[in-house]
């Protein structure tokens, strides 16, 4: 049998780290679930976006750009988490 093993250790320093951009001020760009208020087009949803993180939280998503394609997988993705709300 193969697991993951200590997985947990990964979740913890992810955590360790955000509180580390928000203690100090850091301004980190990041990977994080953050509310849409129109970027990407989308509004009203917490998504997996790259945002700024510093001592005020979530500060600003950082809006890429993005191929035909990955946009409208982007909006099939946040149709698809709006279906399990």
């Amino acid at each position: 049998e193969i697991g993951k093993f200590c997985t947990e250790y990964a979740i913890a320093l992810t955590a360790a780290r955000l509180v580390r951009y928000i203690r100090y001020d850091e301004k980190a760009v990041v990977p994080v679930s953050a509310l849409l208020e129109g970027e990407y087009g989308e509004s009203g949803l917490f998504v997996g976006v790259p945002a700024v993180v510093g001592r005020g939280g979530v500060e600003r998503v950082v809006e890429i750009p993005l191929s035909d394609n990955d946009k409208k997988r982007f909006h099939e993705c946040c149709e698809s988490i709006r279906a399990n709300l």
